[in-house]
């Protein structure tokens, strides 16, 4: 067997993003921080205060999108968190970035998602859940890389 083909990726002084930064948004934050990751989230819920509390920079969407190397989703899906996760919020992203969703289908766009894999702008991707499995009631899956 190839090696090369298990090899991972060094996370250690990367930016990961994250998306709502409530209960599980911030237990992610802080594995990611005792494995020396650099943490900003974008959360309108969330206060300085506690940004600071749990060492995360606070950021707007935008300025995450551009900055993360990885980025995670933990928010709830509404009108406003609908597709955030779109071809437009994909294009502001880092070449290379690394997407995971373990909160909600319909936050991500899926095809956009897939075309971005397959041009390599997106160089991997992984969902606990798909648009399509709350219609179904049938259990998550993920999103191919």
């Amino acid at each position: 067997m190839e090696k090369n083909r298990f090899m991972g990726v060094e996370i250690t002084a990367k930016t990961l993003g994250v998306i709502g930064c409530g209960n599980i948004g911030s237990i992610v934050a802080d594995r990611a921080l005792g494995l020396r990751m650099k943490v900003i989230a974008f959360d309108p819920f969330l206060s300085p205060e506690r940004a600071k509390d749990i060492g995360v920079e606070k950021v707007e969407l935008d300025d995450l999108l551009k900055r993360a190397d990885f980025i995670t989703l933990h928010t709830p899906l509404t009108e406003k968190t609908r597709n955030v996760i779109d071809a437009a919020a994909i294009a502001k992203m880092k070449k290379g970035v690394r997407i995971i969703n373990c909160a909600r289908g319909g936050l991500v766009d899926e095809q956009a998602l897939v075309d971005a894999l397959n041009s390599k702008h997106v160089a991997g991707a992984r969902s606990t859940c798909s648009s399509r499995s709350r219609r179904r009631r049938t259990s998550c899956s993920a999103i191919p890389t």
